[in-house]
């Protein structure tokens, strides 16, 4: 009994078009040793018999492509894992306070002011400052009027120039504070409008992150969605913002003494 369940899983496993070929196969050869099959029908059976072993193969060889995952497949399993990760639109930071903690190089390039930055992380850049962490802090120049125009479009809170450069210029000068911790820290203002704000985070380990705040047009305050690259991760996307940062540095002008606020 074993033995016929076992030869019935044999031909589960086999397929029964295998083993139809067997059985033809040995009934050709029986019959033509006992002199029952002429030439004719043996030619005529072997070449049946050399189709049905092409048929499959071919069959074989497609079931081998059906199971293997097309290029436009692995495509859609892609897709499919991205939109499995995708998380809800965030319009803040997340807590930095760890990551500052272990930074060798903090980079910040703010979309307008640095209330973000300085204003919520004053207390933990000033640790960074004194145990010489590379600092360096870029905003828009508060006395472009160009500048501060057009940055008017962008909140639907700010309507008069005057609140626009009192914000820049009350972060700045905060910002300042952290020199006396550190005069190396380097403060600077550029002559444009940023698309976007940076906050680039390298650990004494040489990890990263960096963080890209989306500059709208016409929104509320803490309505500018945060998109966060790690440098191990998301490469192309580290380099990008990376080398904009280094340029938005590059182009600005050393920020030295306060100018004072309305």
């Amino acid at each position: 009994m074993r033995r016929l369940t076992g030869l019935v899983a044999q031909v589960r496993r086999s397929g029964i078009d295998s083993w139809t070929l067997v059985a033809l196969s040995t009934l050709v050869a029986v019959l033509s040793g006992l002199g029952l099959a002429g030439g004719k029908l043996a030619t005529s059976v072997s070449i049946a018999l050399l189709g049905l072993i092409g048929a499959l193969l071919l069959r074989q060889e497609a079931n081998r492509d059906a199971r293997s995952p097309s290029g436009e497949a692995i495509a859609d399993a892609v897709a499919a894992r991205l939109r499995a990760q995708d998380k809800e639109l965030r319009f803040e930071y997340p807590d930095l306070r760890a990551a500052l903690s272990e930074a060798a190089q903090i980079d910040v390039v703010a979309g307008l002011s640095l209330s973000t930055t300085v204003g919520q992380y004053l207390g933990d850049l000033r640790a960074a400052a004194s145990r010489g962490v590379m600092i360096r802090l870029v905003c828009p120049d508060p006395s472009c009027d160009e500048v501060v125009a057009l940055s008017l479009a962008r909140s639907v809170q700010r309507t008069r120039p005057e609140h626009v450069t009192h914000d820049v210029v009350l972060h700045l000068d905060y910002a300042l504070s952290l020199r006396a911790v550190n005069p190396e820290i380097y403060i600077g203002t550029v002559r444009a409008l940023p698309a976007f704000g940076i906050v680039r985070i390298v650990s004494t380990e040489g990890a990263g992150q960096l963080f890209v705040k989306l500059m709208s047009f016409k929104v509320g305050a803490g309505q500018f969605p945060v998109v966060q690259f790690r440098k191990a991760t998301d490469v192309a996307w580290w380099d990008y913002f990376s080398e904009q940062a280094e340029l938005f540095v590059a182009s600005s002008s050393e920020y030295k003494t306060p100018t004072g606020g309305s």
